[in-house]
């Protein structure tokens, strides 16, 4: 089969077509993108694609498995574009346009010679919750540095994704202080009109932090280097630094399996009472100051774990989580959730027992004739917690 590629196509990521061979790209992911993807398993997993450009990682995401979804802002969307002095924003944001609908056009090119199944929406990554259903996966590659909002992006994409949130940014300012802060540098100035389409260098840890705020205390991050060929302005073949950050949320500790086997949890009937729920969140009230959780190890070995949860006290109090008699988080609890992230502990074989203690007697609200202590929400394992170091 000879097939030709239309010239009215832009391949932002270099990719093999059946019948036509490699097509370059302004970059060359092939040999690299394991790490691109935080080795992550799609296999059997709704997929959400942030921000596809001509498809690489969407239909490499396809082949290993995933049921695909991306996003695209289309021709017609509304573009972060970088105002300019000297430059009118409508000749700006058309250029932005042309050249997405010439990676669209790549796109729906490598979708048909690959016959390929991945889905493809239009709008704003502001609107994801409005345009896609829940998905297991979501890949955000290198789309934080042309957002005007990060922070919005991230929240907005975290609000669909049940389980692993992957973030991939190229590494432009790669010193050390700023890599280790939670912090976030202007790309463009005045000086350079060229740079339209890019705002910010988020560092990893600001990502990682963010994932920590939207409930993704599972992190892991590597740097590693992506293969740049060129572009229209920028000729230099290169190697460029990037950093990945998944993150992943905790699993409810009555839907964990350990590696030995399955974990339950039981509220002891005299301690706690009935379960409540909210439209995202559930939570039990402690009748006593001192109440213990049951976590029942199934398996054969010692499970290695940490564990999430929110606290809430009617009266601002300390409180001090203690798993089989060993202090595991002491921190103040006031009338809101507070999110609790433990170091790494152990769950032996059979039964563990999690003791939340309350310095202050439990004691009733106005309206509520129940004595209460402390609420307790969304108790939840994972396997890693804390900043990995850069």
């Amino acid at each position: 089969m000879n097939v030709k590629v239309p010239p009215d196509c832009l391949f932002y990521q270099a990719i093999e077509l059946p019948g036509i061979g490699l097509i370059d790209g302004s970059w060359d992911h092939r040999e690299t993108a394991d790490d691109y993807l935080g080795h992550v398993d799609f296999s059997g997993r709704r997929v959400l694609d942030v921000g596809p450009a001509n498809g690489f990682f969407s239909f490499e995401m396809e082949r290993r498995g995933g049921e695909v979804t991306a996003l695209d802002l289309g021709p017609e969307g509304d573009w972060d574009a970088v105002p300019q002095p000297y430059l009118e924003s409508t000749f700006v944001v058309g250029n932005l346009r042309q050249n997405v609908q010439r990676a669209e056009n790549a796109f729906w090119f490598a979708h048909r010679t690959l016959n390929s199944r991945v889905k493809l929406l239009y709008g704003s990554v502001y609107d994801t919750p409005a345009l896609i259903s829940q998905v297991d996966i979501g890949l955000m590659g290198n789309v934080l540095q042309h957002l005007r909002d990060p922070f919005r992006g991230i929240e907005r994409v975290a609000q669909v994704v049940a389980d692993t949130l992957i973030i991939t940014e190229a590494v432009w300012y790669s010193d050390e202080a700023f890599l280790t802060m939670p912090a976030m540098r202007l790309i463009p100035n005045a000086d350079s009109p060229y740079c339209n389409h890019s705002w910010w260098q988020v560092s990893p840890r600001l990502a990682m932090e963010i994932l920590r705020l939207l409930g993704f205390p599972q992190l892991s991050l590597k740097f590693h280097e992506q293969r740049f060929v060129s572009s229209a302005t920028d000729s230099e073949a290169r190697w460029v630094t990037h950093f990945t950050v998944t993150g992943k949320r905790p699993c409810r500790l009555e839907d964990h399996t350990t590696s030995g086997g399955e974990v339950r949890v039981v509220f002891p009937d005299n301690a706690w009472y009935s379960e409540e729920r909210g439209s995202v969140h559930r939570w039990r009230w402690s009748s006593e100051s001192s109440s213990s959780v049951w976590i029942d190890n199934l398996g054969t070995r010692d499970d290695p774990v940490s564990i999430a949860c929110g606290l809430a006290s009617l009266q601002h109090d300390t409180i001090e989580l203690r798993l089989n008699g060993s202090m595991v988080w002491s921190g103040p609890v006031v009338g809101y959730p507070t999110g609790v992230f433990t170091t790494s502990a152990a769950l032996k074989p059979g039964r563990n027992i999690l003791e939340f203690r309350a310095t202050k007697p439990a004691s009733r609200s106005a309206g509520d004739s129940r004595l209460l202590s402390f609420a307790v929400y969304d108790i939840a394992l994972s396997k890693q917690l804390g900043w990995p170091s850069v």
